[in-house]
């Protein structure tokens, strides 16, 4: 049976052995680092991670998933420090590329937005998203170096399933936009039938 949505997506609690502990990099789980796919499920609207768990037949959710690839407590503690040795790097990297995101806007939506101005700054949050993506695939593969062989191959058949429900989610956000955008359409053509203008 399905909890609360707050709680949907809680960590189990598994033996001290193979806990999944919370991530250096803030209150997420370790699951974090080697999926966005599954913490897009987690942020995603509650209807859809209902959905989601609903159509889950062989775990009650999908942090039982995550658990199923037995990091050991050498692994746990290899990553913990992996990610004390990033947290800086990590943090820098995503300020900056806030601060950049913020720069492009004003240089946009200024009174007088000029070419150069926002051609520049443009060029700066590029960077600035590459910096962040070289940090992310870095520390991905410093991570798949400490997982064995076995549990490289479960991370990957949860990459991929994670992807496909981001796919729906996302297919079905879509669709509902265009649902949106159609309704009140509808209801003015409606109106011009019922009412036309002389």
């Amino acid at each position: 049976m399905i909890g609360n949505k707050r709680n949907l997506f809680r960590l189990p609690r598994l033996s001290s052995k193979f806990r999944m502990k919370k991530s250096k990099f803030g209150k997420l789980p370790l699951f974090r680092l080697f999926t966005d796919d599954f913490f897009f499920v987690r942020k995603s609207s509650g209807k859809s991670v209902k959905r989601f768990a609903e159509s889950r037949s062989a775990d009650k959710s999908p942090s039982e998933s995550a658990a199923r690839t037995r990091l050991t407590p050498d692994q746990m503690k290899a990553i913990r420090r992996l990610n004390a040795e990033k947290k800086a790097d990590v943090q820098e990297a995503q300020r900056k590329a806030a601060e950049a995101r913020r720069n492009l806007d004003i240089a946009i939506y200024s009174d007088n937005a000029d070419d150069a101005e926002v051609k520049m700054r443009l060029e700066e949050f590029q960077n600035a998203q590459t910096e962040v993506i070289k940090i992310r695939a870095t520390v991905e593969y410093e991570i798949r170096k400490i997982l064995t062989p076995e549990q490289v191959v479960r991370f990957r058949q949860l990459r991929q399933r994670f992807a496909q429900v981001r796919e729906n989610v996302q297919e079905r956000r879509q669709n509902n936009l265009q649902n949106q955008r159609t309704i009140p359409q509808n209801r003015f053509n409606n109106r011009q039938r019922i009412n036309p203008k002389n």
